[in-house]
């Protein structure tokens, strides 16, 4: 025979199935808003993924206490929609936090990001053996190359440059502010590298970024101490926080020493 089960449990269970769907359905749209932002890495993006991990938990409680006590009202259909919609977010966010190998698979194939920081460490070689000092802006990617051999051609360009459908052979730019400079004297916060989409050995400041990079919003910037930000074509300049942290700006990038 059926247990039968009080109205307050009924209407908490009834209750709880819903907020695990809204749950799901919530995380999947924010991190799909987050990726659109350029917020690919960091803790902003771990945020839906506990959602889901909370949507996925509370759908599978609803689901097996509906099944055990047989209840017969329609929350089991929003538990179990709860379960299937929580569930692939939850999958990959397990196998992206928990597998360095995958965030920097993502890293080499999907952005310039890989290349980028093999060309900083290029350009770190090169100065190392040419007495401290940075190539010549205006041939600066054959002067890699030349001192590099393990360096390519697909190292100066995005991995995917069709689906962001840049138009030329260079898709990373040389800051020329510091052609010719030594390398130790740089302070941290200058720009080294940045996206940008032109010919061979290019390079220039921030007048590059006038010019979109494909159908992008922003392009992402590598300053001397390898850090990275995103530069945002609408609002020109790279995101900042005040001392405080609760009030968001935008900053121009430093592009001289």
């Amino acid at each position: 025979m059926d247990r039968e089960i009080p109205i307050r449990e009924t209407f908490v269970l009834a209750k709880i199935a819903p907020c695990g769907l809204a749950l799901a359905i919530v995380s999947i749209a924010l991190y799909c808003l987050l990726v659109t932002l350029g917020f690919d890495y960091g803790i902003l993006v771990l945020l839906p993924f506990l959602f889901c991990v909370v949507a996925f938990l509370l759908g599978l409680l609803s689901t097996l206490i509906i099944l055990v006590f047989r209840a017969r009202f329609k929350g089991l259909v929003y538990s179990i929609s709860a379960v299937v919609f929580s569930l692939p977010i939850v999958y990959i966010g397990t196998e992206f936090f928990m597998s360095p190998n995958v965030r920097e698979e993502k890293k080499k194939n999907c952005t310039t990001l890989y290349n980028m920081e093999l060309l900083r460490e290029g350009l770190k070689k090169y100065a190392q053996s040419h007495n401290g000092i940075l190539p010549d802006a205006s041939s600066w990617c054959d002067n890699l190359m030349n001192d590099a051999p393990t360096l390519t051609v697909e190292n100066f360009r995005h991995p995917q440059p069709n689906l962001i459908k840049l138009k030329h052979e260079c898709h990373i730019a040389f800051n020329n502010n510091l052609s010719g400079k030594s390398l130790d004297d740089l302070p941290g916060d200058v720009v080294l590298l940045f996206e940008a989409d032109g010919e061979w050995n290019l390079n220039g400041t921030g007048l590059l970024l006038t010019s979109p990079y494909g159908e992008k919003r922003f392009v992402r910037i590598l300053f001397v101490d390898g850090s990275t930000a995103n530069y945002w074509y609408d609002q020109k300049g790279v995101r900042k926080f005040d001392p405080s942290g609760k009030h968001m700006y935008h900053e121009s990038p430093r592009w001289s020493p």
